[in-house]
């Protein structure tokens, strides 16, 4: 396709998406809430799907795994929504979905795509956040979890380098942030 043909279908398909959103809003699509919420998850999962298949039959564009999980966990979050879940799984799914789109770069090249696994472990310990918080643990030892979990993450990427002299700038924010992980804890007790 043109660069201008792109332009033209890429401007009507957000008139359109921008339509749907104002009906949806004054309430015209109320009475199809059920029916356009299951077409949500199929339409954001089908294409969840098909950008991971390209992203398989073309794997150096391995930046495809994100927009292919974050659609998947859309998905995931019209099918929770439309089941009536707790909103805090609801907001688990799509956080899951896109740490899992790091972890699947991370290890397609770990030397090279170490970087990947800060994300990964950022949305990992956001989701062990969400859900130990609204299970009702202490705010302290939710501290405890974030702290140390994001200073694992660090200290995994220096242990897992091969070069670890080249990653040694990891120990830094690991130290850091388990020494806080043992304030919090100190405080917790």
């Amino acid at each position: 396709m043109s660069r201008p043909r792109d332009s033209i279908l890429w401007g009507v398909l957000l008139f359109i998406i921008g339509a749907a959103f104002l009906l949806w809003n004054l309430g015209v699509l109320a009475s199809y809430e059920s029916a356009i919420g299951w077409i949500a998850v199929a339409v954001f999962g089908i294409l969840g799907i098909s950008i991971l298949v390209s992203q398989v039959l073309s794997p150096p564009a391995w930046w495809r795994v994100i927009p292919a999980m974050t659609l998947i966990g859309i998905a995931g979050v019209v099918l929770l929504s439309i089941q009536g879940a707790p909103p805090v799984w609801i907001a688990s799914a799509l956080f899951a979905a896109i740490a899992l789109a790091f972890l699947i770069i991370y290890f397609g090249d770990r030397q090279e795509r170490w970087w990947a696994f800060v994300p990964f472990a950022a949305m990992a310990v956001m989701v062990a956040v969400m859900v130990l918080s609204n299970a009702g643990w202490p705010v302290l030892a939710v501290g405890v979890v974030l702290f140390a979990g994001m200073g694992l993450a660090f200290l995994l990427i220096y242990a897992l380098a091969k070069d670890r002299r080249s990653l040694s700038w990891a120990l830094a924010p690991a130290s850091a942030l388990l020494l806080m992980a043992l304030v919090a804890l100190a405080a917790y007790l």
